[in-house]
């Protein structure tokens, strides 16, 4: 097995503070989504798509983000996990296996979950497993630039 992903730096530095309410964009196409979570309030620190011509796009739009170009659902990738099962998670199960209840001591904030409330009940959306979140956790806190909170 190959290590499928490539990670790409971000071209310009991130402005935000470490309590400003950001975001990671999975599948990220063009960057639409992305644009649409700006305009929202929130800050994209992480993108992933698998195609390298759309991170390029993406990473042109949105150079303040990390890139990633990753084949995320391919198992035989050595990066993928092997209990990649899918059921929702609650808003404190992501919070923790993010690891912000750890890494940020005191913090109180919510966690948004994304999707419908009948994508939500019907476990669509936000469905990945502890594992899989936690995964996704490392590396946004590597992201986020935060001595105490590199693991």
């Amino acid at each position: 097995m190959s290590r499928t992903a490539t990670h790409r730096p971000a071209k310009r530095r991130r402005r935000s503070r470490h309590d400003d309410p950001v975001a990671v964009d999975l599948f990220s196409g063009f960057g639409g989504l992305t644009q649409g979570i700006k305009q929202a309030g929130f800050e994209t620190i992480m993108a992933a798509n698998h195609n390298e011509f759309k991170v390029e796009v993406h990473e042109a739009n949105h150079p303040e983000a990390e890139h990633w170009i990753a084949d995320l659902v391919d198992p035989e990738s050595a990066d993928y996990h092997d209990d990649c099962y899918f059921r929702l998670l609650s808003k404190h199960e992501i919070g923790r296996g993010c690891g912000f209840d750890v890494d940020f001591p005191g913090y109180q904030g919510t966690f948004v979950v994304w999707g419908t409330a009948r994508a939500q009940t019907d476990g669509f959306d936000n469905a990945v497993s502890p594992a899989v979140g936690a995964w996704i956790g490392a590396r946004l806190r590597a992201v986020l630039d935060v001595p105490e909170a590199i693991a």
